[in-house]
């Protein structure tokens, strides 16, 4: 529990402590109380010293849903739920979910903001009482979760109904399935997150799906990093093949990425502008894009009723039909809906954002090449990496240029040109010299398989942090000692006593850095042994977004690279994201570095045009 609080509470061995009486904190076996500081709620609801809450703990950044039980005060089980379902129509719950999908998503509304707009619309009465109580106590009310899970048991249960009452009903559906997630489950004694055998618990399983799901989305470098990596830099001579990217997306699809990026962003702006969540070929009239070549992007997004009940059980029956609560592979490959009438159905703007921009446009030719030939795809993969990589080191030469004339920066190929290729010797993509630190970083391409998003595989989580964090630290832990042996070689200068060793991975797609997850990681160095000398800090995993946040940071005079990574190691959020510490612990100001300007400027040009030109444009405009 450590791990999620932060600091034991200060000065007091909690064996020897046994609960309150009268708002005091007791001596175990007696009655008499503990001196200790004045004792305050946590904003996770915790109650804890006054010195124990100063800054952010990690458990304080824990969302909660809302259930049933908790807004009427009665529990209801899966088959009431599917009852309820049954009466109601599927067109309606979908309306229902996807509208509040939408408002959730605005980049403008905050999400305590979107529970308030629920409870004013459909509660009254003592219902409305407890349901703000419950939004001042920072319960949610609208939860994406809940929201996508009832999408798809609505493709299988929903049917037909005129009963109006059972279509007003539906409010209530998210927190009625709500109560079936509840666990009744009781922890044993022991660690929270790790078993006895050393694999993953279920709630660490649990814990990482959830942060997994639930990342920070930021489209202005989802869409940049997109451009850069597959328009730009396959143009640039080292990077040129017999068929740039764009030209084999587009043999591979029968669409182009113009079409489908202008396609996505004109979705997401009306989505973002007018909370639309159902769109007609007429919308796209002023996109830039021909109609005929907007209904192909759409049609190659989209997926029936029937196809998307077919994926869904395809998933289910994969995973023995666990982690459902989790996994929407079917939604994130289709995010659009296609209903009978022609029109399609946004289910979630994130999941569009997420389809276009992000790693899924590899898959739509690695598939392919994959099913033709193993050489080919092998051939594409390692290529598509090396972009990846070669974007995340764009990014340091940005946030570490020359300092006085001296380079900073040192490439894997700079000290193999040392010490020679080696067998078994393995060196980090990059070393940068600050001094009386180096920063020794290595980045990873890595995302969480499918077992682990849906939290079904203790087995399979170890496989992701082992090759994202553990390999890579080996290689880290041998980049050190080749640092510590030849720098006065590769930098020139007399080498430095009292050297600060600092390892990092860059995930450049993300991976779900939590107390869990950090956890997990540290138990596995300590049992391998690797880095673990007194002069190494703590591993750091950032993501390819947090990199950007630090570039921008540098950029407005804040603290160096190092120094965020040095401090953050002694932080409150130590073992949280860099997002989170940058932002909550230090309340830095991380706006969009100046190098992303032009792209992001350029890709968002015609998206400005289409939302100052959409008012009269049809769509809905408030929540179901």
């Amino acid at each position: 529990m450590e791990a999620l609080t932060g600091d034991p509470l200060p000065g007091i061995a909690p064996t020897f402590t046994s609960g309150f009486l009268d708002g005091r904190l007791r001596f175990a076996g007696s009655g008499l109380p503990v001196l200790a500081p004045t004792w305050v709620e946590s904003p996770s609801g915790l109650i804890l010293p006054a010195e124990a809450t100063r800054g952010p703990a990690p458990i304080d950044q824990v969302e909660v849903y809302t259930t049933l039980e908790e807004l009427l005060g009665v529990r209801v089980d899966a088959t009431t739920l599917l009852f309820a379902l049954q009466r109601n129509t599927f067109s309606n719950v979908i309306n229902f979910c996807t509208n509040w999908l939408v408002l959730h998503a605005r980049i403008d509304i905050d999400w305590r903001t979107v529970d308030e707009l629920y409870v004013a619309q459909y509660f009254v009465g003592p219902t409305k009482i407890r349901a703000e109580h419950l939004v001042r106590r920072g319960r949610h009310l609208v939860a994406p979760q809940i929201l996508l899970l009832l999408i798809k048991l609505a493709m299988f249960y929903a049917e037909t109904s005129d009963d109006e009452q059972n279509l007003q009903a539906t409010p209530l559906l998210p927190f009625m399935l709500a109560d079936t997630l509840v666990s009744d489950r009781e922890f044993e004694d022991g660690d929270l997150f790790i078993q006895k055998d050393g694999l993953p618990t279920q709630f660490a399983l649990e814990i990482i799906s959830n942060h997994h799901f639930n990342a920070p989305l930021d489209i202005a470098h989802m869409t940049s990093r997109f451009t850069r990596r597959w328009i730009e830099m396959p143009t640039e001579e080292k990077f040129k093949q017999e068929k740039p990217l764009p030209d084999l997306f587009s043999e591979t699809t029968g669409i182009t990425l113009d079409e489908l990026t202008s396609v996505a962003l004109t979705i997401w702006a009306f989505s973002q502008q007018r909370n639309q969540n159902i769109f007609t070929l007429n919308d796209f009239a002023g996109a830039g894009i021909e109609i005929d070549r907007a209904h192909a992007v759409l049609k190659f997004l989209s997926a029936s009723r029937s196809a998307l009940k077919d994926l869904v059980m395809e998933d289910h029956e994969a995973f023995e039909f666990r982690g459902a609560e989790w996994s929407f592979s079917a939604f994130e490959r289709f995010p659009l809906l296609a209903m009978e009438d022609g029109s399609f159905v946004l289910l979630s703007p994130r999941l569009l954002i997420n389809r276009v921009f992000g790693w899924l446009p590899y898959w739509d030719i690695a598939s392919p090449l994959r099913a033709r030939t193993e050489s080919r795809f092998k051939e594409f993969d390692r290529y598509f990496r090396n972009l990846s990589e070669a974007y995340v080191l764009e990014v340091l030469h940005s946030m570490s240029p020359p300092l006085a004339g001296e380079r900073r920066i040192y490439s894997e190929a700079d000290l193999y040109r040392l010490i020679g290729k080696r067998q078994g010797v393995k060196i980090v993509d990059a070393s940068i010299d600050y001094g009386d630190a180096w920063v020794v970083l290595d980045v990873s391409t890595r995302q969480l398989n499918r077992e682990s998003v849906a939290g079904v595989s203790a087995d399979a989580l170890v496989k992701d942090y082992t090759a994202l964090a553990i390999e890579k630290a080996k290689q880290i832990e041998s980049t050190i000692g080749l640092l510590k042996r030849h720098e006065r070689e590769l930098t020139g200068h007399t080498a430095k006593t009292h050297r600060t060793y600092i390892p990092v991975v860059v995930a450049a797609e993300g991976f779900p850095v939590n107390p869990v997850m950090t956890s997990l990681i540290e138990a596995a160095l300590i049992d391998q042994k690797l880095l673990q000398g007194d002069d190494i800090t703590p591993i750091q995993i950032i993501s390819g977004v947090e990199l950007e946040m630090i570039e921008s940071i540098q950029e407005n005079g804040g603290p160096s690279f190092a120094q965020l990574l040095l401090d953050k190691a002694k932080g409150n959020l130590g073992k949280s994201s860099m997002r989170d510490y940058l932002l909550l612990e230090r309340r830095l100001r991380a706006t969009r570095p100046k190098r992303l300007d032009r792209i992001f400027d350029e890709r968002f040009r015609r998206v400005i045009d289409l939302m100052s030109g959409s008012s009269s444009r049809s769509g809905s405009t408030e929540p179901a």
